[in-house]
C-alpha cells in the first residue's frame, strides 16, 4: 500500500524506480501508470484475500482445539490489525498529505 500512496511524491522526487507502480509500468509496457496503479491495487486485494484464506485453513487445522484457535484467531487478529494500522497511518499522516483527498464515505479520489 504504501507504493500506492507514495507514487505521487517519489515521481515528484524523481525516485519512481523505487516504487511498484512504476516496476509495474516498466514491465508492462502496454499499461498507462493509471492501468499500473489499477494492477497494484488488485495485487494488494488478491493479498488479503489470500490472507483471509490462510487464516480460515489454519483454524480448519486447528480442529476442536480450543486453545490453539483462539491463539491462531489472536495472531491472524494481529496481523489485521497491523495492516489496518499501518493503512490509517498512512491516510491520516502529514508525511503523504492524504487528508484532503478522503470523502465523507472514507474513499479516496487520489490524483496523480
Amino acid at each position: 500500500m504504501n507504493d500506492y500512496f507514495s507514487f505521487k511524491d517519489e515521481m515528484i522526487r524523481g525516485a519512481l524506480n523505487e516504487n511498484m507502480v512504476y516496476v509495474i509500468w516498466y514491465h508492462e509496457s502496454a499499461f498507462s501508470f493509471d492501468k499500473a496503479v489499477l494492477e497494484l491495487f488488485r495485487m494488494i486485494c488478491q493479498c488479503i484475500q489470500e490472507y483471509n484464506a490462510a487464516a480460515e485453513v489454519l483454524q480448519v487445522k486447528c480442529g476442536n482445539n480450543t486453545r490453539l484457535r483462539a491463539s491462531v484467531y489472536g495472531f491472524v487478529q494481529s496481523g489485521r490489525a497491523m495492516i489496518m494500522g499501518w493503512y490509517k497511518w498512512q491516510i491520516e499522516s502529514s508525511r503523504y498529505e492524504l487528508q484532503s483527498y478522503v470523502k465523507d464515505d472514507g474513499s479516496m479520489d487520489i490524483v496523480f
